[in-house]
């Protein structure tokens, strides 16, 4: 992990103040969220994907859709427990993780598509609730 200081909840506040969220979330996922098909989902305006909001949401009520092997989620990861225990310890040492992001893509505004990882670490952490970026692929 390099540079946390830049992904944090206070650079995307003022970012989605500025509204300037959208550009923030591909910056982010470009380089520390190294998730770069969903930053090209983002770049590319015929998608028609939209960042709708920045709010903070129970983590209960968002859908982890990447897992151990076995989980029946969406995705597996076979590293998925050192994973976790990376973002604790993280967590641990003081660091914020940036917002989780969620979208509508599979027909439930609560899945996540960014930041599983970070939130199954800030659930065992006994975290209630977190900052989300949601977005959207439908006309507003």
């Amino acid at each position: 992990m390099i540079n946390h200081h830049q992904w944090n909840i206070e650079s995307a506040t003022q970012a989605y103040q500025e509204n300037r969220l959208q550009e923030w979330c591909v910056d982010y996922l470009k380089h520390e969220g190294n998730n770069l098909k969903l930053a090209e989902v983002l770049e590319n305006l015929e998608n028609k994907v939209l960042v709708q909001s920045l709010t903070l949401e129970p983590l209960d009520s968002l859908n982890i859709q990447v897992g151990p092997p076995g989980s029946n989620r969406k995705w597996t990861d076979n590293d998925w427990e050192y994973n976790i225990s990376k973002f604790i310890r993280l967590i641990d040492e003081g660091w914020v993780p940036p917002p989780i992001i969620t979208t509508d893509f599979w027909g439930n505004p609560s899945d996540i598509t960014d930041g599983n990882h970070r939130c199954e670490a800030l659930r065992r952490k006994e975290v209630q609730e977190y900052w989300v970026i949601q977005l959207s692929n439908k006309a507003s």
